[in-house]
């Protein structure tokens, strides 16, 4: 039920069906990932973290230390973010955590290695939507990271992306 009412919008019902179902059984993990997803959707990072984290002492995943990752960096704290996409690819290698690698090396001028963990991530996911998601997750993110002021370069990026998944599935 959280799932459609934020699907539609309505972030404050996903909130509260979510929660109604931590109460039911606060040992189950997904639910305070669905919590931390709707929360990082409105901004509020920390509060999303504190989910994550419950959620990680209860079930180790990829996309948990995934959304960790990212949330960390979404609220201007890269360095940690970086720590927990690292565990989220010792987890499980995921094209996810490697494309949002790769634009942070490519945002501290790392073009080799960003290339790298774009290749890699491409390698992964070989499916077209999958990579045409990339693309979107990548021009989202451009949008949403808070050191994302050169633009221009990242703009590029996500074109060099574009080409690169599209070269790949052609290949």
């Amino acid at each position: 039920l959280g799932y459609l009412f934020n699907e539609l919008g309505q972030k404050d019902a996903a909130l509260k069906s979510y929660k109604i179902a931590i109460s039911l059984n606060p040992e189950i993990s997904q639910p305070y990932c669905f919590v931390a997803e709707v929360l990082m959707e409105s901004g509020k990072y920390e509060d999303a973290k504190f989910n994550l984290i419950k959620a990680l002492r209860l079930s180790i995943n990829w996309y948990y230390y995934f959304l960790l990752g990212l949330a960390f960096i979404l609220s201007n704290q890269v360095e940690q973010g970086l720590q927990y996409l690292i565990r989220s690819l010792l987890n499980k290698p995921n094209y996810e955590s490697y494309l949002l690698m790769a634009i942070l090396h490519l945002n501290h001028g790392r073009v080799g290695t960003s290339k790298s963990y774009f290749l890699q991530a491409i390698e992964l996911d070989q499916c077209w939507d999958s990579l045409h998601g990339a693309g979107n997750m990548y021009k989202y993110l451009v949008d949403k990271l808070p050191f994302a002021e050169n633009h221009h370069s990242l703009k590029l990026a996500a074109a060099e992306l574009r080409n690169l998944s599209i070269q790949k599935f052609l290949d």
